[in-house]
């Protein structure tokens, strides 16, 4: 492992144990990849909850940006609506751990 993954991999940890959150919503592939520290496919991996360790989830979906950069106003369409479904899983996902607190 070099310095630099080394360095990526024990801030992404300590920063997740020391926030703790129910939930971490990666928008995009950098997000994803810094999340789990490797290369996430998003369409694989999308729309549903990936566990974590100590108990947190995370969701992934598409970046913002990337529905702006989309050709054709059928894509833009289609991937909206697929990342509005995203949000409504990770709002899902949210109420649930607020009711298991």
């Amino acid at each position: 492992m070099t310095n630099a993954r080394h360095y990526e991999e024990n801030f992404r940890t300590t920063t997740l144990a020391a926030i703790k959150p129910a939930l971490v919503v990666a928008m995009g592939a950098t997000a994803a990849q810094s999340v789990f520290g490797k290369i996430t496919p998003i369409n694989r991996n999308r729309g549903r909850a990936i566990d974590l360790d100590h108990g947190m989830k995370a969701l992934v979906t598409v970046h913002p940006s990337y529905l702006l950069r989309l050709p054709d106003a059928d894509s833009k369409a289609r991937e909206y609506r697929r990342f509005v479904d995203d949000l409504k899983i990770a709002a899902a996902l949210l109420r649930k751990s607020a009711h298991a607190a």
